[in-house]
């Protein structure tokens, strides 16, 4: 934090709002590509570590990425023993958490829509920490335009889900 946001919050103590986030299609979408590794291809393009906003579902998802780029399926088993110590995970079962987020899968075709949630979501808590507090001499355009090619590659993503029927709400 900056000096101002320190003496921002001495002067205004009121707490901000919460960055936004979505643990439920975190989850939706771990336990998908846990249990059904193929549509980790769906979503591989758009989807970064860094879009989660809990620490532990990115090294999860770091983790899967790994496993199946090296030819290998990732699954509960598979990774349970890279989370069984964990600090995050140690009030929910260390490495069963995975076998949680499996079971907790509804429905695979849902996969490609939470993706654009978690990317939607992440774009939004980055820009709002950027915008929050600029490098000095950054205008606001200056933010935006570093966030266009992610921006595009997101929208690009969205158009091509509506042809294809793989979204929700696709007739």
């Amino acid at each position: 934090m900056g000096v101002y946001t320190e003496f921002y919050d001495q002067i205004d103590p009121e707490p901000r709002p919460e960055l936004p986030t979505n643990d439920a299609a975190e989850q939706a979408l771990l336990g998908a590509i846990l249990c059904d590794n193929r549509v980790f291809v769906q979503i591989a393009e758009i989807v970064r570590p860094e879009d989660f906003s809990w620490g532990v579902h990115a090294r999860i998802f770091s983790a899967i990425s790994k496993q199946l780029n090296s030819g290998l399926r990732a699954t509960p088993i598979t990774l349970r023993h890279l989370f069984d110590r964990d600090p995050a995970l140690q009030k929910n079962g260390g490495g069963r958490y995975l076998a949680t987020l499996a079971v907790s899968a509804v429905t695979f075709s849902n996969t490609p829509d939470y993706a654009v949630v978690l990317v939607d979501l992440a774009l939004r808590r980055a820009l709002i920490s950027d915008l929050s507090e600029p490098k000095p001499g950054q205008t606001t355009l200056d933010v935006l335009a570093a966030y266009r090619s992610r921006l595009e590659m997101l929208a690009k993503f969205v158009r091509d889900l509506a042809p294809t029927g793989k979204g929700a709400n696709a007739e």
